[in-house]
């Protein structure tokens, strides 16, 4: 392996930021048109957060982490991501609506995702990496010239085409060398050396701090190290656990990628030390960092610059991307082929955000949608070449964050109880209804009240059933908590729609979600989020259909988690309960790939010794023949509460059925500890 050039620094690349700062700084200075906004008025706003960028690095270089106070770090990051800030934000060059309304749509959607892409190279500078800070500082440069000299939106467009076109294999080679190498230390290091009884070290890390942060940080630091401990032993066993489950030798792999939330350190450090004794490496990364979220630390910024990536994609810029990702991955290769799986921790408890749609924000037209679906299905595909989908695993596991409200602490000691729930005892009560729905031809999911759930399920057909099961008996290892029950449905027959009157998926709110499935593939959606049909159609496109015309439902589950499910009602929670722990808590359908994805011909066994038979459909089977269109690189669960759900019932092919709930109760014999919480829930609303 090679070390990336994005790391490197030359007398060259040292004289080009020289230059570019001295321009940056003649640019300060200029006059503005008191009259109007102008390019002169991007250019001060753009120098200014370039400058202090540069400060920042030289200051770093001369004194290094530890020579900062606290307060001047604080300083710093407030600087640092100040045009993000609510307040600023709505008139800083940041905002496509303000640079739009400067510049007009065409230019101003460019000038707004210039500025985006100058502040995302803020946490490499506390990595000490000036190389994209470089490039960055060079395409403002750039456009202010452009700008100046009255050029039109086109030739905007091919400054920033170029821009991430020419240093797209840079960008993607280091990109995957901190992703899999475990020689990057920089997360690592904070998480094993950094003082956690105090919250400075988070103005370390390079990204936006927050409240939650500082407060869940200082929350942790005041628990009992047996709790640190215990919340670990689960996640570390829940990943050993996973690959037990599905057979998967863990022995053959040499690296653990840990992916943590800010602020939650003290558990990510107790779970390295137990990898580590388990003889494996750890690469430390944060959820931020891998799914794009919190870069701004301004919800709406990070909404509206969601498709900034939509402004240069095409054809071309597809085929560089593949390119670049093939030999960036050539180079990480050896890393990748002994890496086990990702090891993630998730939060939830976020305020509440309602996403405005903005009109100055592009939307993927049929076009790019298409692109963007062949770009992710190959970059799946060369992903799957290094970590075969049938030798590796994973495990999730989440806690909440203080602005879930006022009872957070409550908050946080339930849900580690939810987490650490008996699996022995879950898998027990399960196999009671595996057995009813191995009886069954197909199971209908019904609605009560204004929920309007009326769908039927095609199961596959067991040849075998003393030896055949089509639903996997799943306990606390790759998805923490416990509680559920799931297959993968065969998709003709598979009919109907699904509805939710309220759901956060990915931590995005849809309002009366409906979707309507004609053999087993998506033909109808809608949601009530926004005021036109156009607007609803996006978000849906974006956030479930991941740009694709349609996509299958891959997995069809049945949640038993009641006592999950009685925490959210309890504390008023259940609309913040993260899709991890909502899944448990109701029927749920997942559209995208299957449970098995890329892992469909390895055989898996329930506890009770049986073949579960159902790890492919229509689509998925389509790996031999067709692989580009065998697999959707997706998977969106979406759960119907019990208190919105009539019945699940098993219908068998000769005719008798079996309900499973009726009336949002179990009614499988063998069940009935499931409905104590939700009896206790109705004897406390009756009260």
């Amino acid at each position: 392996m090679k070390i990336p050039e994005l790391y490197t620094w030359t007398e060259y690349e040292a004289e080009r930021l020289e230059l570019a700062l001295g321009r940056l700084t003649e640019i300060l200075s200029e006059a503005s048109d008191e009259t109007s906004v102008s390019y002169v008025d991007f250019g001060k706003e753009a120098a200014g957060q370039a400058l202090g960028m540069a400060k920042f690095s030289v200051d770093l270089a001369k004194k290094g982490m530890n020579g900062f106070t606290k307060e001047e770090l604080a300083a710093y990051n407030k600087k640092l991501y100040l045009s993000a800030e609510e307040g600023v934000y709505e008139t800083s060059f940041l905002n496509p609506t303000y640079a739009v309304s400067v510049f007009g749509k065409a230019k101003g959607r460019i000038v707004a995702a210039v500025f985006a892409d100058l502040i995302a190279k803020v946490p490499f500078l506390y990595r000490g990496v000036l190389r994209p800070f470089l490039y960055a500082a060079e395409l403002v440069l750039e456009v202010y010239s452009l700008l100046e000299n009255g050029a039109d939106a086109n030739a905007l467009k091919r400054a920033l085409f170029y821009h991430r076109h020419d240093y797209c294999e840079e960008r993607t080679i280091a990109s995957a060398y901190e992703m899999y190498c475990s020689d990057f230390r920089f997360f690592y290091d904070i998480a094993m050396k950094a003082d956690l009884n105090s919250t400075d070290y988070l103005y370390t890390i390079g990204c936006p701090v927050s409240e939650n942060m500082l407060e869940v940080s200082a929350y942790l630091a005041t628990l009992p190290e047996k709790d640190i401990d215990s919340m670990a032993e689960t996640y570390v066993n829940g990943y050993v656990e996973g690959f037990e489950v599905t057979g998967t030798d863990l022995s053959k792999k040499k690296y653990v990628q840990v992916v943590t939330e800010y602020g939650f350190e003290r558990i990510t450090r107790a779970a390295i030390k137990k990898f580590e004794a388990l003889g494996k490496e750890t690469t430390v990364h944060y959820y931020a960092d891998v799914y794009g979220d919190s870069w701004l630390g301004n919800r709406q910024a990070e909404y509206d610059h969601r498709n900034d990536m939509l402004l240069t994609l095409n054809k071309r810029m597809n085929e560089t991307i593949v390119r670049a990702t093939k030999k960036a991955y050539d180079n990480v290769g050896d890393f990748m082929r002994l890496t086990a799986g990702p090891a993630v921790q998730e939060s939830f408890g976020e305020p509440d955000f309602d996403p405005v749609n903005k009109p100055e924000v592009l939307s993927a037209d049929a076009k790019l949608s298409k692109i963007m679906v062949d770009m992710n299905t190959r970059l799946g595909m060369l992903r799957e070449e290094y970590i075969h989908g049938d030798e590796r695993s994973f495990t999730i596991i989440d806690y909440p964050l203080p602005s879930i409200g006022p009872k957070f602490k409550d908050i946080f000691k339930a849900t580690i109880r939810v987490n650490t729930l008996s699996s022995a005892r879950y898998r027990k009560i399960q196999q009671n209804i595996i057995d009813v729905l191995d009886k069954a031809e197909y199971v209908t999911v019904k609605g009560s009240g204004e929920n309007r759930t009326d769908i039927r399920v095609t199961l596959h057909t067991l040849t075998d059933p003393a030896k055949q099961t089509n639903f996997e008996n799943c306990a606390a290892d790759v998805n923490i908590p416990v509680g559920e029950v799931f297959t993968s449905p065969v998709l003709k027959g598979t009919d109907g729609v699904l509805h939710v009157s309220k759901v956060y998926l990915e931590g995005r709110l849809f309002k009366d979600l409906s979707i309507t499935f004609k053999d087993g593939k998506i033909v109808a959606s809608s949601c009530g989020n926004f005021p036109t049909e156009k607007e609803n159609a996006d978000y849906i496109n974006e956030y479930i259909l991941m740009f694709h015309d349609t996509l299958p439902i891959g997995e069809f589950a049945i949640g038993t988690n009641t006592t999950a499910y009685e925490m959210g009602i309890r504390y008023d929670i259940q609309r913040k309960l993260p899709i991890l722990i909502a899944e448990k808590t109701g029927p749920h359908f997942a559209v995208g790939d299957t449970c098995y994805s890329h892992a469909e011909d390895k055989k898996v066994y329930n506890p009770d010794g049986k073949e579960i038979i159902a790890r492919e459909n229509e689509v998925s089977a389509l790996r031999k023949t067709d692989p580009e269109n065998a697999y959707m690189n997706c998977h969106t669960d979406i759960t119907i509460p019990y208190d919105e759900l009539e019945s699940i019932t098993a219908h068998a092919a000769d005719g008798k059925c079996y309900d499973i709930i009726r009336n949002g109760r179990f009614v499988v014999p063998g069940t009935e500890e499931l409905n104590a919480p939700l009896e206790r829930l109705e004897k406390a609303k009756k009260k």
